[in-house]
């Protein structure tokens, strides 16, 4: 897991998507360990595929609104250029997106997870830790993503209902003790999912933290690939290739 910087500017509207999402009031939240072990923090994973396409309609409403107010101020004095945005207008719903520009502002008042505000029908014991690199994207147009990924793969593997994504169930909001976390979280529930949508994990200092401490801990390891079309298939796997052995160069130096 990573934790985003402390200072998130109110991008989107947080309103809608805690409506789209049907989030839990953040002032009524009382969550702590004792109530639910962090290992027991599972999601549902099509929950988590809509929190995130609520953010990205959240996203693309945000460059709506700005790409209408910089033709008005082609045409109108009084309206002003918009505003340069804190990121790329071709900005993906990574990770690291995601946490700063929703989730922390959305735990807010609570300073708790993501998890503590997600409607108690999706809910559950997880039985996958999802290992991924916090640059990937978690959704978009193409299969490789990271929750495309596991929702639709191109092998099927056993069913996965409720996973552990740091992105929502670990506190964004503290840092002490984040590998310490991470280790005891894997050994509990004793399965991680790698999507393998690149090789970005490989070259990821808290991703290959995440393997050693499933190999230290006996959980298994399973790779799930996207269900891609053959050619998408083809050039992921040549990109893989040339992103592992530079990664494993740099690792040598």
């Amino acid at each position: 897991p990573r934790i985003a910087s402390m200072t998130g500017p109110a991008l989107l509207d947080f309103e809608a998507i805690a409506r789209d999402a049907r989030l839990l009031s953040d002032a009524d939240i009382r969550l702590s360990d004792k109530q639910t072990p962090i290992h027991e923090r599972g999601i549902r994973l099509d929950w988590l595929i809509d929190f995130v396409k609520a953010v990205e309609r959240g996203w693309q409403e945000v460059l709506s609104r700005r790409d209408s107010q910089r033709r008005a101020s082609m045409n109108y004095d009084t309206v002003p250029w918009p505003d340069p945005l804190p990121v790329s207008d071709q900005q993906e719903m990574t990770a690291e997106f995601v946490v700063e520009y929703a989730v922390r502002p959305l735990t807010a008042e609570s300073r708790a997870p993501l998890y503590s505000r997600v409607p108690p029908e999706h809910r559950g014991r997880p039985n996958m830790f999802v290992s991924h690199a916090w640059s990937n994207p978690l959704i978009g147009g193409n299969a490789f993503t990271t929750l495309y990924a596991i929702k639709h793969p191109y092998k099927s593997h056993s069913a996965v209902e409720f996973v552990w994504l740091d992105v929502a169930c670990y506190n964004q909001h503290r840092v002490e003790v984040v590998a310490a976390d991470m280790k005891a979280v894997i050994s509990s529930i004793g399965r991680i999912a790698l999507p393998m949508i690149n090789a970005a994990p490989f070259g990821r200092l808290w991703c290959l933290w995440e393997l050693l401490c499933a190999h230290v801990g006996g959980a298994a390891v399973d790779l799930w690939e996207a269900n891609g079309s053959p050619y998408d298939i083809g050039f992921s796997a040549r990109r893989f290739t040339e992103d592992f052995a530079a990664a494993s160069d740099r690792s040598r130096h």
